[in-house]
């Protein structure tokens, strides 16, 4: 299991030992936006906790089972205001070295 960041989203990715001494990968489909965090492994068992957190929806625990690929809900902090006429959108600025800076903007649906 590892969780990274491209382009300050989260992603997770389940790691796979194949042939030869080379891996695979596999990204696990969890929300985007978000931040994405490894709470909990075992070296004894596929499963992992993930800690999911975004702009419109509060922190979230997941149970993912490696072998199978499998996400489930655990627990969901309960949500502090009405997002369901909201929207998340990544841009993009420029500074003035030519840097890429990556930032979002929460805001009402239109």
């Amino acid at each position: 299991m590892l969780t990274a960041y491209h382009d300050v989203k989260g992603r997770a990715f389940i790691y796979t030992p194949a042939a030869g001494g080379a891996w695979t990968s596999s990204p696990l489909d969890l929300p985007d936006d978000a931040t994405i965090s490894l709470v909990d492994a075992n070296m004894r068992d596929e499963r992992a906790f993930l800690s999911v957190t975004s702009f419109l929806t509060p922190t979230t625990l997941w149970l993912t089972d490696a072998a199978s690929g499998s996400l489930n809900v655990v627990k969901s902090l309960p949500p502090r205001f009405d997002a369901s006429n909201d929207v998340v959108e990544q841009r993009e600025a420029t500074s003035k070295d030519g840097t890429k800076v990556p930032y979002f903007i929460v805001h009402p649906r239109t």
